[in-house]
């Protein structure tokens, strides 16, 4: 019955019914992190595997290796069986004494997730809510660190959000609606435009203005702004 509870909350990193692509590192730490959670195990401490797992055609099965969480089992049957075993920093507790390790454990407010979010998306104010958890190294305790930022993995309700389940910050990001200002001696208008790229302070990346086709490079120069260096005449 646990294993069946594991692999359906398992099932909504991986929607759908085929799943062609390796499974990454990150997918594969959440995937353990998820079954831990059902398992009432502390979440491991440990780094995404380098190495992408195979393809599977349905959700891994996570289960701990011969009753202990100090390693994870991974499974698949499907398109072709395979088995994979990831050491862990965890130590598994008896049953007796896991609810209370759970309730003795240093808890803060951090932010989770209130839907499933998928790889990519952008995350928005209604996705976050503020939740009693127990202390992890990369938590987020302020919602505004993670609004408008992609996540590198599929989540689940309730999951916390950590640093590592995030895309870096970019003052501008590859998509996203900025303001382009147009330098022209004393005058300097803003115009609406697309960047084609990521991007820090100071980086000069490709944009294209909303009423053109035409791509050209920019400074930024503030979040969700950039500016385009005044042509210098002979």
């Amino acid at each position: 019955m646990k294993r069946a509870s594991i692999l359906i909350s398992c099932i909504v990193l991986f929607p759908g019914t085929v799943r062609p692509e390796m499974i990454t590192g990150q997918e594969i730490l959440s995937l353990v992190e998820i079954a831990m959670q059902q398992d009432n195990q502390p979440a491991p401490e440990i780094l995404a595997p380098i190495r992408a797992f195979p393809p599977c055609v349905h959700a891994p099965v996570v289960s701990p290796v011969n009753g202990q969480w100090s390693q994870a089992e991974l499974r698949c049957d499907a398109p072709a069986p395979w088995r994979r075993v990831l050491r862990l920093s965890a130590f598994d507790l008896p049953a007796t004494q896991r609810e209370p390790a759970a309730r003795t454990a240093g808890s803060r407010l951090a932010v989770v997730v209130t839907r499933p979010l998928t790889r990519g998306q952008r995350v928005s104010a209604d996705d976050l809510a503020m939740q009693p958890t127990p202390s992890r190294l990369g938590m987020i305790h302020e919602p505004e660190s993670v609004i408008g930022r992609r996540v590198r993995v599929s989540l689940v309700p309730d999951q916390p959000v950590l640093e590592r389940h995030l895309e870096p910050d970019h003052p501008v990001s590859d998509g996203e609606k900025i303001t382009l200002h147009l330098s022209q001696g004393e005058i300097e208008i803003g115009i609406a435009a697309i960047a084609l790229e990521n991007g820090w302070l100071g980086d000069r990346i490709r944009v294209r203005p909303w009423n053109s086709e035409r791509v050209v490079k920019a400074e930024i120069i503030a979040p969700g702004q950039a500016r385009v260096r005044p042509n210098i005449l002979p």
